[in-house]
């Protein structure tokens, strides 16, 4: 595979070194497959000014930012390799890149290439280059979710990674894009040869009525390059529905709510099989200023998990009951019209002696 792009038309020097590439736009090299032509080369595309030809391409591998070994090629010349690249790559290729013939932990690392050009020009390029060793396929995950409480236990435990990976779980939100209830903390086994396996057991995870519709339960396992960038390897969602109904119902100044049914969803919504009625009246204390003395709404469902109060037979809504206290002078009238027919009840029953 030749790393040569091209030629400039610029009498100017502009060698430029691509961003280092794995063939085949592979995102690691797998411990497990092994090295091969199609798995473990490493890129250093460059492009000539016109005019320029190479004269060598050195690669290095850095530990701390030192080279820790080298795989130097040169048109017309044989390839070398030092320190840890010794007798771990191949020498016999027409061209500069570097075909890894062994896999070790040690050799994932940053490498750099630099490209020297027949005038002396130079230019180069550096990346974190991850060797990932699975060592199994195997993640057991189990998932119980109970609407009695909107919760959800679940236990997870993944195969150990080497380099150690990063892990995530917990309620993620398609919408939002981010995870807005997280599993902490995992349980880690780190082993000797430095990989390490991840697990939680019997974790409960509460889902609030606030979560959005397409929220489920992902958990996530990957690498992450010093860069930040995270390689990803296994990603499962896990999705769950418990029911909903319309939310308790708001009501203005002096009025309050009653509804059709004591049962509620477990997000504190009420709920009756079929049909949820709230009946809207005024306080105690308070009396309807006009002809209308109550108002019923209905629960609809939109879908499954849209629901909306929407008026009654009636076709009236909160806003159209007024409510005021009761009148001071109508509690006394009430008032003296007992004491009144309390009186004479007792002249009577003293006549009638």
């Amino acid at each position: 595979m030749s790393l040569f792009l091209g030629e400039r038309t610029s009498s100017v020097a502009a060698l430029e070194v691509e961003p280092l590439a794995i063939v085949d736009n592979l995102r690691y090299i797998s411990f497990g497959l092994g090295p091969s032509e199609n798995k473990s080369v490493l890129l250093c595309a460059y492009t000539l000014d016109e005019g320029q030809a190479v004269s060598g391409v050195l690669w290095e591998i850095l530990k701390e930012e030192v080279a820790a070994g080298t795989f130097e090629w040169k048109p017309n010349a044989p390839a070398t390799a030092t320190g840890l690249l010794k007798d771990k790559v191949n020498l016999e290729r027409d061209d500069s890149d570097l075909e890894l013939t062994a896999l070790t932990y040690d050799l994932s690392a940053n490498y750099s290439c630099t490209v020297t050009a027949d005038d002396g020009t130079t230019a180069s390029a550096k990346d974190e280059i991850l060797i990932i060793d699975t060592t199994s396929n195997h993640i057991y995950e189990e998932f119980s979710p109970t609407e009695a409480n909107c919760s959800i236990r679940v236990s997870v435990r993944y195969f150990p990674v080497f380099p150690a990976p990063t892990v995530a779980a917990g309620l993620y939100s398609e919408s939002l894009g981010e995870y807005v209830k997280e599993v902490d903390p995992w349980i880690a086994i780190r082993h000797p040869n430095g990989s390490v396996g991840y697990s939680f057991q019997d974790y409960d995870i509460k889902v609030d009525a606030g979560a959005t519709d397409d929220t489920n339960f992902r958990c996530e396992l990957g690498v992450r390059k010093a860069n930040g960038t995270v390689i990803g390897l296994s990603k499962m969602t896990s999705h769950f529905y418990f029911k909903h109904s319309c939310k308790v119902l708001p009501v203005g100044e002096n009025q309050t709510v009653s509804y059709n049914t004591d049962g509620r969803t477990c997000y504190g919504e009420p709920y009756a099989p079929g049909t949820t009625e709230a009946r809207v009246a005024c306080a105690e204390g308070f009396v309807s200023s006009g002809n209308v003395t109550s108002v019923t709404l209905v629960c609809e469902s939109v879908n499954a998990t849209v629901h909306r109060w929407i008026p009654g037979d009636e076709g009236l809504l909160p806003e159209d009951l007024l409510c005021e206290p009761t009148p001071a002078d109508g509690a006394a009238m009430r008032v003296a019209s007992c004491y009144a027919l309390l009186t004479a009840t007792l002249l009577l029953c003293l006549h009638g002696r």
